[in-house]
């Protein structure tokens, strides 16, 4: 994902629109392998997938969010975009991924080198998201260019561990959406269209 664009993984074939497909843990659970696959093949990483801890992180971000949303129609697509980014919160909360193998020349230079799990969970999250915007809103999601930047990587990984909240922020930051940076587990909509946030409190 070098050229900044998303890539069109090949997701599960589903009848259903993928904001639903994605709230059943099978189809969940095969698409993060079609993410996990693609990101191999393009960079020579290895990963082994622990399924109890993928469907524990699948089941604490739909949790999640059913608290959240706001079920308001002028909040859908800034909810989308919260919804994602609590999706990444719960994978690496979760750390569903483990690195088995590396190619000789990895240049850690490279996000996809510098944080292998993180980049792979942050890459299937941008690829669900991008094709629920485009099936719901017609519009075409493009990554924004921190997401090439190394110094944000390190920037994500060291508050992420710290807060696990800041995934939120800095996968909006690389949707070119607006973070939240004070507040990022709280879900803010567009002013003028509803009044205050809803927050999101802590699961469990």
């Amino acid at each position: 994902m070098s050229d900044l664009a998303f890539r069109d993984l090949e997701m599960p074939a589903t009848q259903e629109p993928v904001r639903v497909a994605a709230r059943r843990l099978r189809w969940f659970r095969a698409a993060f392998r079609s993410a996990v696959d693609r990101v191999s093949a393009e960079t020579g990483l290895r990963f082994a997938i622990d399924e109890g801890k993928l469907a524990a992180g699948f089941v604490r971000w739909l949790r999640a969010v059913e608290r959240a949303n706001p079920h308001n129609r002028g909040a859908r697509h800034a909810f989308f975009d919260h919804a994602a980014g609590m999706m990444l919160r719960e994978l690496l909360r979760q750390s569903p991924l483990t690195v088995t193998g590396k190619p000789g020349m990895a240049d850690k230079e490279r996000p996809e080198y510098f944080w292998p799990e993180g980049y792979c969970c942050t890459v299937f999250c941008l690829n669900v998201y991008a094709l629920a915007v485009r099936q719901e809103f017609g519009d075409s999601a493009a990554l924004g260019d921190a997401f090439g930047d190394l110094r944000t990587w390190w920037s994500f990984r060291e508050n992420a561990h710290h807060d696990s909240a800041y995934a939120i922020a800095f996968f909006k930051l690389f949707a070119g959406v607006e973070p939240n940076w004070d507040f990022p587990d709280i879900f803010r909509w567009p002013k003028g269209e509803l009044e205050g946030p809803i927050p999101v409190r802590p699961l469990g």
